[in-house]
């Protein structure tokens, strides 16, 4: 078996890699988000508060895919991350800031 007892692929440094610099990305006082790591090599940060939901995740390689929906599940904003920008779509971080209740 794999690393968590199903066969799972083990994530890369780089996706590793991907969702610290996603991390360093956020501006201060963002709630932090938690740890995401699937079976199938991919890891990344989520936010969630009743069926608020908001996920960046990464395979490796040089972008995190993401994704926002509201307390409704209406989808706020998606789409991938060029590290190469090095900054956060502007909708993605609206929906992350008002998850966090900042102006």
């Amino acid at each position: 078996p794999g690393w968590d007892g199903y066969e799972g692929v083990v994530p890369t440094q780089d996706a590793a890699n991907n969702a610290i610099h996603f991390i360093q990305l956020l501006p201060s006082g963002i709630e932090p988000p938690r740890p995401l790591i699937a079976g199938d090599g991919e890891i990344g940060v989520y936010w969630k508060r009743g069926d608020a939901y908001i996920e960046a995740a990464s395979y490796g390689g040089t972008k995190i895919e993401y994704f926002a929906r509201d307390g409704d599940r209406n989808l706020i904003s998606s789409g991938s991350i060029d590290f190469v920008q090095n900054r956060l779509p502007e909708l993605l971080l609206k929906a992350i800031e008002n998850f966090s209740g900042l102006p």
